[in-house]
């Protein structure tokens, strides 16, 4: 994994820590999207939050579907694939950080257990 890459993964992770908590779901990318990003008011999980980061949009990351069944895509990869791409890691890392699943059963965890599992994968590789 490049330095840049980590980056990214460190920087999720931080701004995660300030999506309100009602607006977090790990169930969904979006509820709604609006131009490729989460809509205004929306829940997303990460992955679709990270869509938001202005950085993120410039190098391609978005949302795309239809209004109220968005999809990760970047540069032509879709969902897991697309975060996977992104955060250049295996299609298994990016279910490990960003599925719901695998927070052992907790289909709902906190913000601050994702970013803490972000940060501590990162550290593990440096």
């Amino acid at each position: 994994m490049k330095h840049y890459h980590k980056k990214r993964l460190l920087k999720l992770a931080d701004f995660l820590l300030t999506v309100p908590a009602k607006q977090f779901d790990m169930k969904n990318w979006a509820l709604e999207e609006n131009n490729g990003k989460p809509a205004c008011g929306t829940v997303a999980c990460a992955c679709g939050w990270a869509t938001t980061i202005p950085s993120f949009r410039k190098a391609g990351l978005r949302l795309q579907g239809t209004e109220f069944r968005p999809y990760l895509e970047y540069n032509g990869s879709y969902q897991f694939y697309a975060a996977a791409a992104f955060f250049d890691i295996t299609t298994i890392e990016a279910e490990y950080l960003f599925h719901p699943c695998s927070y052992g059963g907790n289909y709902k965890p906190k913000i601050k257990t994702v970013s803490n599992r972000i940060k501590k994968f990162v550290a593990d590789r440096s």
